[in-house]
């Protein structure tokens, strides 16, 4: 594969994360935690830049995180990736949370029903649950309780895997003891996404893009829970 010089952003529960990488490689890294993020970001990229003798020329395309996520997390990364594809004609490629963890868990969790789910705040979770044929048969974002029966009908059938950092609220409904019953149910606390999961699938997706010749300059968020209401 030839080298290829990429920028992934990942807003996280807590921070927002940046990195340059060279394929699946990290090469530089940086962080901006609570609000400063807007303020502080291209300088800190600048810097980061710097530091790795990288040009803006040199980078072949941007992976962002689409969601789910939080409104002004979301709202915020996709600003600076849209922003940033604009001002130096980038392409950008979109990698959402429930994608990068399916892909990263792939041999993982074969022959199995993946069930994803992260935070969403309160008690909400974003839901995804995919067949052993990688079907995607449910994509939502619910309340953890409203999850049990649809899952104790699944997990009484067929052997499942629990990804995600909602799993543990998921737990108090269903519990624990419920799923590993089967044996060959797994429980994966694997907090959520994370930057390198960003980067990983964001290569894979523009090496597709670039070879069907459908490069992307702007994204759209995932947000799977409706904007709150303006008073």
């Amino acid at each position: 594969m030839q080298e290829l010089r990429s920028l992934a952003l990942y807003h996280g529960y807590s921070s927002f994360q940046f990195g340059l990488f060279v394929n699946h490689t990290l090469i530089a890294e940086d962080q901006i935690e609570g609000t400063g993020t807007c303020a502080n970001f291209l300088p800190k990229l600048e810097q980061l830049l710097t530091k790795t003798n990288t040009s803006l020329s040199n980078i072949a395309f941007c992976a962002a995180y689409t969601g789910p996520g939080s409104f002004t997390a979301l709202r915020v990364t996709l600003a600076f990736a849209n922003g940033f594809a604009f001002a130096q004609n980038i392409p950008l490629v979109g990698v959402s949370g429930f994608e990068a963890l399916a892909k990263n868990l792939a041999q993982k969790s074969e022959s199995k029903y993946l069930i994803q789910a992260f935070k969403a705040f309160g008690e909400e979770i974003y839901l995804q649950i995919t067949d052993p044929q990688k079907v995607i048969l449910l994509e939502t974002c619910t309340p953890a309780k409203g999850a049990v029966e649809l899952l104790k009908l699944i997990t009484a059938t067929s052997p499942c895997y629990f990804v995600g950092n909602g799993i543990p609220l998921l737990l108090e409904y269903i519990g624990s003891s419920y799923i590993r019953s089967h044996p060959k149910n797994v429980l994966d606390l694997t907090p959520a996404p994370n930057l390198h999961d960003v980067a990983t699938c964001g290569l894979e997706n523009y090496l597709q893009q670039t070879q069907e010749h459908q490069l992307v300059y702007n994204l759209q968020p995932t947000y799977l829970k409706n904007p709150p209401a303006h008073t």
